[in-house]
């Protein structure tokens, strides 16, 4: 094969592999870190395979920790919570199929930060009480 040819099918396939990549396969996992202090304060999860959110509390404060998601440039919409309310030293939390119900389809572009609050009963899992900084939000591909 003379090079000019090779340099061309090189550069063809090369450019065929990035069209059909898709724009959400390098989304498949997320990670969340809190810190407060140089402390963790929680540390987060998402793999989009079984939907599975994983929330881990890391503080001896009484509180919970929880991962808030909701779809991307609606923040006042529909929000899934997974709250990590069995203490500092139990390793998390894991919620399956987490954004079931929530009407967001394949593909939906979400947002999550963690926060800190009170657990409890209802769909919210209790009382939000404060939210890691905008820069430590993320956001993902389900």
């Amino acid at each position: 094969m003379n090079k000019g040819l090779g340099l061309v099918v090189g550069a063809a396939v090369l450019a065929a592999s990035l069209i059909g990549t898709s724009p959400t396969a390098d989304a498949a996992e997320k990670n969340w870190v809190w810190r407060a202090g140089g402390d963790r304060v929680g540390v987060a999860s998402y793999t989009d395979s079984g939907d599975v959110v994983r929330v881990n509390d890391m503080e001896k404060d009484g509180r919970s920790v929880l991962l808030d998601v909701w779809k991307s440039g609606r923040r006042g919409g529909t929000h899934v919570y997974c709250w990590d309310s069995t203490g500092s030293k139990t390793g998390g939390v894991h919620c399956n199929n987490a954004f079931k119900g929530a009407g967001w389809g394949k593909n939906a572009k979400l947002v999550g930060r963690l926060c800190k609050g009170e657990s409890g009963p209802g769909p919210k899992g209790g009382k939000v009480l404060k939210c890691q900084a905008k820069r430590g939000w993320k956001t993902f591909y389900r």
